[in-house]
């Protein structure tokens, strides 16, 4: 069952779950809400900090790897299923898919995103984890994210994959 929050100062609409499932750091998700504020809207437990570049956390994903970090890009995709993950990709096409939730994990958002983010800023919080994705869980995504029959039916091949699972967001609208 899901809650729909209206930010208000951007008229964006939001959904979230509602959520007992505890965050990549072991504690609670302090909010499945999201709220609004000059132009951005924040969703979970999201506090200010310097962020990394999507290329640094890249780079350094390796010794970043179960690390607690925030990064900060440009939203090249978003779930348009549930809002449940999203990409920050690099000008060399690299990706970082920022998760709300673990793969066999319990699917139930704390946080999701703005279905209608891509091309926006944000700054993600969360945990950088090194991943292999199977065959079945890119085509997932891949649904998810709007390809075609022909484009998921081409993933044969399971992917090392760096992801962020998000304990909150602020996403410039």
């Amino acid at each position: 069952m899901y809650k729909t929050l209206l930010a208000a100062a951007c008229g964006v609409a939001l959904s979230a779950c509602m959520s007992t499932s505890p965050a990549a750091t072991g504690a609670p998700v302090a909010s499945s809400t999201a709220a609004s504020t000059a132009g951005a809207v924040t969703v979970g437990a999201f506090t200010e900090g310097t962020a990394l570049t999507v290329d640094d956390a890249l780079a350094q994903s390796a010794t970043l790897s179960g690390q607690t970090v925030r990064v900060a890009g440009t939203i090249r995709q978003v779930c348009q299923s549930m809002g449940c993950w999203m990409t920050f990709s690099t000008a060399q096409g690299q990706t970082i898919r920022v998760l709300t939730h673990e793969e066999g994990g319990d699917e139930t958002e704390a946080i999701t995103f703005p279905k209608d983010a891509a091309g926006r800023r944000a700054e993600v919080v969360g945990t950088l984890n090194l991943t292999e994705e199977s065959v079945a869980r890119r085509r997932h995504l891949a649904e998810d994210g709007g390809a075609t029959p022909a484009q998921i039916a081409a993933i044969t091949e399971p992917t090392r994959s760096v992801t962020l699972l998000a304990t909150g967001a602020r996403i410039t609208m």
